[in-house]
């Protein structure tokens, strides 16, 4: 492992300009923070107000990598404490002196001891190749299953958080023994749920983990039900999503089964669809690489069961047969479009958000005479959905894979009110003809009896 860095403040008496404060002139050298070539580290205290954008960037690149090689100075004091005086001793000085949570203590306890053992991923963190966050997903890898430390370590130094926790994810079950079974039946183990009554609030907190199979099944029963409240809804005086989605879970969980007041249909749960994507091989006549909507894989024994037990049936897209271009004929995207663009997007093409939380957003707006066709269609959550229609936030497709992002406005338009009169994406939007009418090589398996509803898209 790296030798363990020092880090330094300045003194403030020694900086009179600005209350002590280090001026623009002075902070533009690495953002105001310095590495020395004997591992010490200097961090000016400069005023925010007083530094440019580009600066400021700067300087929050280097403090992030400051941030890491502290959590790598921190992690090595707790293994060897650890090792000392045990675990549970750890936590309570964790407690005591770093004012922890008792949650927080335990998850850095842990964390330091399997960083330990991870010396690839040790060097990084402590040389600030990459942030603790990307370290803490390789270290709870590791106590889950055999893994390739140096493969992860390098693909944590390129990749943001949420792309790297998806290569994790993917990475154990490729290297897994058993296609992942063990991982998923780790899960079902360890499940857990709880309600308590806050003393703070005097309201109910519920929380749970669940495997990722019956967690997916859960989710899009509560999406499911929260579009049926949305629907419902006055659209001048709409609640904000965190409270539908309460007022969706309450519903699921209090709704009356009594047949006195419902016939059979009425009195059972609300259907939903499970959406596991899978790859059809023409030559084999099998289906591979099952996932579920997010993306996340799960092994084909669990497609076998889900397909026996949860009454599932096949669909294949095929764009000859199912029409993914309705045009001026409706505004709400159709079951098949919205599956269909889960398949392409896989999740919001913004922030990466889980597909079940996103709605279909026209790319050329509604109002401005756009077609509900899917490809004027995208996945958008509702925070990204905000950011398109109220902060001049522009899709872009790529010219080579057709995959869109999200992208920030040009600075020349950040303040300026958003333009409905066109389109608000960048590059092409359309794949080529060629391709209009080719059917997708993804098998769509979801539950019988659905009612999916999507969102209005604008």
């Amino acid at each position: 492992m790296a030798n363990a860095s020092t880090l330094e403040l300045p003194n403030l008496s020694d900086h009179s300009t600005h209350s002590g404060l280090v001026n623009a002139d002075r902070a533009d050298a690495g953002g105001g923070v310095e590495f020395g070539e004997d591992g010490s580290i200097l961090i000016r205290v400069v005023d925010p107000t007083m530094i440019s954008d580009e600066t400021m960037q700067t300087r929050l690149k280097n403090l992030g990598r400051v941030d890491s090689m502290v959590a790598a100075i921190r992690a090595g004091l707790l293994a060897v404490h650890n090792k000392r005086h045990g675990q549970n001793e750890t936590q309570e000085l964790l407690r005591s002196e770093m004012q922890m949570s008792s949650r927080e203590a335990k998850r850095e306890s842990e964390t330091a001891s399997q960083l330990a053992e991870l010396p690839a991923t040790s060097d990084a963190l402590t040389a600030g190749a990459i942030r603790k966050s990307h370290a803490d997903l390789i270290a709870r890898a590791s106590g889950e299953s055999s893994i390739d430390e140096g493969l992860l370590a390098e693909a944590a130094n390129k990749q943001s958080f949420d792309t790297f926790a998806r290569t994790v994810k993917r990475h154990q079950q490729e290297v897994s023994a058993d296609d992942g079974e063990s991982i998923v039946e780790r899960q079902r183990k360890s499940r857990k749920a709880r309600i308590f009554e806050s003393s703070d609030s005097g309201m109910f907190v519920l929380s749970g983990e669940f495997d990722q199979i019956t967690g997916a099944r859960i989710a899009t029963a509560l999406t499911a039900k929260e579009r049926q409240l949305w629907h419902r809804e006055d659209p001048k005086a709409r609640i904000t999503p965190q409270q539908r989605m309460a007022d969706a879970l309450a519903d699921l969980i209090c709704e009356t089964r009594d047949s006195n007041d419902r016939d059979d249909k009425q009195s059972k749960s609300q259907g939903t669809d499970l959406l596991v994507i899978a790859d059809f091989d023409v030559l084999t006549q099998q289906l591979e690489n099952p996932r579920l909507a997010d993306g996340s894989a799960i092994p084909l024994t669990e497609l076998h069961r889900l397909a026996i037990e949860a009454n599932i049936l096949p669909s294949i897209f095929d764009t000859k047969t199912q029409n993914m271009w309705l045009g001026r004929k409706q505004r709400t995207a159709s079951d098949a479009q919205r599956t269909a663009l889960i398949a392409r997007d896989q999740r919001c093409i913004g922030c990466g958000a889980n597909p079940l939380w996103c709605r279909a957003h026209h790319i050329i707006y509604w109002s401005n005479d756009g077609p509900t066709d899917l490809d004027n269609l995208v996945l958008v959550c509702d925070r990204c959905h905000h950011k398109i229609h109220d902060d001049n936030w522009q899709i872009s497709q790529h010219p080579t894979t057709h995959k869109f992002t999200l992208k920030p406005p040009n600075p020349t338009t950040r303040n300026k009110p958003p333009d409905r009169r066109k389109a608000s994406v960048r590059g092409p939007t359309q794949p080529k003809p060629a391709t209009r009418n080719k059917p997708d090589r993804h098998a769509c398996l979801t539950e019988s009896n659905p009612a999916q509803n999507s969102f209005d898209g604008l």
